[in-house]
């Protein structure tokens, strides 16, 4: 049914479909100029969120609470980066291994606080065996009576420990006073 048109109206028609595709194709240009502003912008904002994530360890936690904080920090600005749009194609790989490199150095400290922080658990739980160990050996010996002092310094020694979980120091605690009350109750009665 379409089909050539009339040559008075041709003229019209071409002018009325010049206008229509102007008008399309300035619109275009103005998202597509929308689109690269808006891309930068990203761009900025997910640098600005590595440098966040840089930050969290300068100066390193030094405390199980601290670490936490940061973590959840860093869990949300890692959530904030993802929901931003996209960047220029041009940026964008740079800008992703710029993000995993941060992220794996943000891990690789906070990995290795709880590395040490389990081996600094491990030292002080055989520091409790040690000390238990002794009162012991103390409470076995003939003349238990000579080391008074000595006791009361380890009681002090054993209170002064490091943190290690409570299902274990309760174990220890438990212990320990059966120990050295069994001590304390000899020395008192005199036996």
């Amino acid at each position: 049914e379409l089909g050539p048109v009339a040559p008075e109206n041709r003229e019209l028609l071409w002018k009325r479909f010049q206008e229509a595709s102007k008008i399309i194709h300035s619109r275009r240009q103005n998202f597509q100029k929308n689109i690269e502003q808006n891309q930068n912008l990203n761009l900025e904002r997910k640098n600005i969120i590595i440098v966040k994530i840089k930050k969290l360890t300068n100066p390193e936690p030094l405390t199980h609470n601290e670490w936490q904080l940061s973590i959840k920090k860093f869990n949300d600005l890692i959530d904030e980066f993802k929901s931003l749009g996209t960047v220029p194609k041009s940026e964008s790989k740079e800008n992703w291994n710029l993000f995993r490199e941060t992220g794996r150095a943000y891990n690789l400290c906070k990995n290795q606080f709880y590395k040490n922080q389990k081996n600094n658990q491990k030292e002080t739980i055989e520091n409790y065996k040690s000390l238990l160990k002794e009162v012991k050996n103390i409470n076995e010996k003939e003349d238990w009576r000579k080391f008074i002092e000595r006791m009361k310094s380890i009681q002090i020694d054993f209170n002064k420990l490091d943190f290690v979980p409570r299902n274990i120091l309760k174990k220890f605690r438990s212990e320990f006073q059966k120990e050295t009350n069994l001590y304390f109750k000899r020395l008192k009665s005199g036996n």
